[in-house]
């Protein structure tokens, strides 16, 4: 848990940085797809 919200925090705060410098602001396919796997899989709701 605690490691997914680290890598989180790095990505949303490189997007910051990103939208300052007006850059293109671009999300990280693998972080969406774990998280989009961790969503749906209901054998992981305890």
């Amino acid at each position: 848990w605690e490691a997914g919200q680290t890598l989180a925090r790095k990505l949303m705060l490189t997007m910051v940085s990103d939208f300052q410098q007006n850059k293109p602001l671009k999300l990280n396919s693998k972080f969406v797809d774990g998280i989009r796997s961790i969503l749906s899989d209901s054998s992981l709701d305890k």
